[in-house]
Parts: C-alpha cells; sequence; structure tokens
C-alpha cells in the first residue's frame, strides 16, 4: 500500500492489534474532524484506521478511510495517492474514479519552487460528504496568491479556466464604467463607449436616521389632528375659508409625510414650512378661543391647538437640528469598485444586485466576484457573476463560470437552467464573432 507525503506514514502504530470496534470508532472521529474542518486531526485519526485495519485479516474500513483521507490532504499528489489506494482495494469504487478523472495526468518532472516573496492565504472547508471531498477538491480548500499584500478593496481572485485580457480589469488601476466595464479617464463625464452619465446622485448618508422617521410621524400626526379639526369647524359651523384652509393643510400635511418617508427634499422643506404656519395659526387659536354649547366640543376645541403647538414645534426641532443630514445630496462618480464596509456573502450578493437592477453590471462584479469566492458552496453566486460578464461581453469568463457552476450543483432543475445559460451565452458569444 502506498502512503502519502507530508509524513503520514510516520503515525505510530497501536501497540496491540485494535479489535473492529475501535477501528470503527477511529474512522468515525475521523469522519467527523473532516467535516468539521480539522484537517491535521483527521489525517492523524484516518491513517492509523488505515495502517491497523491493514494489520487485522479481516479489516473492512481502510477503504473508506481511504477514502476520506484523500479530502483532507493537501496536494494534489497526495490526494491522487489516496485514490489509488481506494481503487487497489476496490477497483469498482466510482467515487474515486471520478476523483482521478478530474484530477486528470499525474504531472511528471521536478515542480517549480514558490516564490519566497509570494504570499499564500488558505481558507478550509469541511466537506458534506465523501463525493464532495472528491469530485471538489478545490472547494475544500480554496487558496489566493498575491506578490504583495493585497488592499482592503480588492476581491480575491477567483481560479478560472480561461485567461484573457480581462482578468484583471476590476483591480486596474484605472477606473472602469459601472455600466459596461469600459475604461474611463477622470475627466470623462459620460462613458465613451455606451454615452452613460458616469457623474450619479446619492444620499450622503445611505441609510436613513431615526430622526427622519420622527420627522415623518410628527408630520403625519399633524395632517391627522387637522382632519379633526375639519371636523370641529363644521360642527362649530366656522366660514368656509377657515374650512376650506385647514382642508387644504390636512391634505398638504398628509402629502408633506410621505415626502418625509420617501426621503423627498421637498417634502423635508415642506414639513418645515407646514409646522411653522401651523404654529402660527395655533397660537391664534389660542387666544381666540371657542364657543359653544357642548362642553366636549369646548374642551376638544381648547385643547386641540395646544397639541398642534407642541407637535408643530417638535417638528421644527427635528428638521432643523436632527433630520437635516438625511436629505443632504451629493455627486458620485460611477465607476466599478468594491465598497470596503460589507463583510457577509449575503450582503455582497443582494448589493451586487440592486446595482445590476440599475443596469451597472459592471459594478454588480466585484461584489459577486468576493461574494462567490467566499462561498462558493453558493450556486446562485456563481450563475450571478457568470451572467455578469456575459452582459459585459466576458464570454469566455462567463462560460468557465457558469460550466463550473453546473458540474458542482446537485440541483438537477438548477442544473438545467445554468446549462440553458450556457448555450445563450454560446450563441452570443458566436454572434460577436460573425458581426466582428
Amino acid at each position: 500500500m502506498v502512503f502519502p507525503s507530508n509524513d503520514l506514514s510516520e503515525h505510530p502504530h497501536s501497540q496491540a492489534t485494535p479489535r473492529p470496534s475501535q477501528i470503527a470508532v477511529l474512522l468515525r472521529e475521523g469522519i467527523h474532524a473532516v467535516k468539521a474542518g480539522e484537517l491535521d486531526k483527521a489525517r492523524t485519526l484516518l491513517m492509523q484506521v488505515v495502517e491497523q485495519d491493514e494489520a487485522n485479516p479481516k479489516g473492512r474500513s481502510s477503504e473508506s478511510a481511504w477514502l476520506w483521507l484523500s479530502g483532507a490532504v493537501e496536494t494534489d499528489e497526495d490526494r491522487r495517492i489516496c485514490l489509488e489506494n481506494v481503487l487497489a482495494l476496490n477497483p469498482n469504487n466510482s467515487a474515486a474514479q471520478r476523483g482521478l478523472a478530474k484530477l486528470g495526468p499525474a504531472v511528471k518532472g521536478p515542480q517549480p519552487e514558490q516564490a519566497p516573496t509570494e504570499i499564500i492565504v488558505r481558507r478550509e472547508r469541511a466537506p458534506n460528504s465523501p463525493a464532495a471531498a472528491i469530485l471538489y477538491p478545490e472547494k475544500q480548500i480554496e487558496e489566493w496568491r498575491w506578490s504583495k499584500a493585497p488592499e482592503l478593496k480588492q476581491a480575491p481572485a477567483l481560479e478560472y479556466q480561461a485567461k484573457s485580457s480581462f482578468d484583471d480589469i476590476w483591480n486596474s488601476a484605472k477606473g472602469i464604467c459601472a455600466y459596461c466595464a469600459q475604461e474611463v479617464e477622470e475627466s470623462d463625464r459620460r462613458c465613451p463607449r455606451c454615452q452613460r452619465n458616469l457623474i450619479g446622485i446619492q444620499f450622503h448618508y445611505p441609510q436613513p436616521s431615526t430622526s427622519l422617521y420622527y420627522l415623518g410621524v410628527l408630520t403625519l400626526s399633524l395632517g391627522l389632528q387637522f382632519m379633526i379639526q375639519v371636523g370641529l369647524d363644521v360642527t362649530l359651523q366656522a366660514q368656509a375659508p377657515i374650512v376650506i384652509f385647514d382642508g387644504l393643510l390636512t391634505v398638504g400635511l398628509l402629502i408633506l409625510a410621505a415626502g418625509v418617508y420617501l426621503r423627498r427634499r421637498w417634502g423635508y422643506l415642506g414639513a418645515l414650512v407646514a409646522s411653522s404656519l401651523v404654529l402660527f395659526v395655533s397660537f391664534i387659536r389660542m387666544t381666540t378661543g371657542v364657543t359653544a354649547k357642548n362642553e366636549l366640543v369646548v374642551l376638544i376645541g381648547t385643547l386641540l391647538p395646544a397639541v398642534h403647538i407642541i407637535t408643530s414645534l417638535l417638528g421644527i426641532l427635528f428638521s432643523i437640528f436632527r433630520a437635516g443630514p438625511d436629505f443632504e445630496i451629493v455627486e458620485v462618480r460611477q465607476v466599478a469598485r468594491l465598497g470596503e464596509t460589507l463583510r457577509l456573502t449575503g450582503d455582497l450578493y443582494h448589493t451586487g444586485k440592486s446595482f445590476a437592477d440599475k443596469g451597472m453590471w459592471a459594478m454588480a462584479v466585484p461584489y459577486w466576484q468576493r461574494a462567490a469566492a467566499a462561498d462558493p458552496g453558493r450556486i446562485h453566486y456563481q450563475r450571478a457573476l457568470g451572467e455578469a460578464y456575459a452582459r459585459l461581453g466576458f464570454y469566455e469568463r462567463s462560460l468557465d463560470m457558469l460550466q463550473s457552476a453546473a458540474q458542482a450543483t446537485v440541483d438537477p432543475e438548477t442544473k438545467t437552467e445554468i446549462e440553458q445559460l450556457v448555450q445563450v451565452v454560446r450563441k452570443e458569444q458566436a454572434q460577436r464573432i460573425v458581426n466582428g
């Protein structure tokens, strides 16, 4: 039996021949260690299984141990040895056959040494099953290499079969159009290719503060209060101009409350003006008093202006001192770059999707690159990235990503959908070639 490298064959043997039950325990613990991502521990336990199982004439655990061990070793050479040992024990093991086919032919001759200045970042993932460890070993151990430490805003590079001139376009020092990925100069206000406006407008603070919602509630409250005021005017048989004024103020306040909620600047300025007008009118009404036979009507007519004054004062204070920054608008240059505040893959994916919904496919790509690199098990991340590449005309990269996703997925419906998308991309690529 051939043992892999990394001194795996040097683990100490047990002093006594173990019982089958002990080997089963070691195998179970080794498999659990692989699933938990504790690969050093897994290698130690699984090597004990194969060594001790060989000493047991009735041992039958080596085949499973070698199969799982192939998912715990670090190099393709060791993985190949493990799979060959599986086939030596059972030539009909289909998982090992597929694993060796995926690894391809063995590389002969000495391997080039790694540059001493190269930085390698490794991320190990626990496989879901022996088949996952065999068929998709690159999904269990991810590796990124840089000749120097990367900047924070760079997305980890994915490994692709296709190599072309656009591999590093999103890490270029030059800006690229958020819509079509065309390189643009700092002085360009429109993209030279798609003619889209490169200068966009957005809120200075993307997320609204609680002060904005307080202002919206206060404005809405004033509108509802004046709805009651209109009913009081009708009860007191007030003059028609007063009823009309209060009715128009009610409608205006309700519209302004919606404008505040939607972060419209006219809503903010209108709420400030309307609150000031309500404050002035309510002070006048406080001095005139209410005359009616019904004591309840008199009570409501007396208290309602006071409530108007308190609500409008709070609205003015929030408008001037708290909610103003929520309506500040700034110009931004719409070039594709990755924000540095997002960490969760779900946030990265949905942020990219929000850009794609606006037609900013080049802006979506770096977010989906980071999401797909951090969580390759999420097939829809890879599918979205493949679609984005196709829409931008990077067909080789798109096909590479989509074919990889189709191979990795186990859901027949998803696989069919991705394969259909691959055919569409191939047709578009052929059409592009024909059109020159």
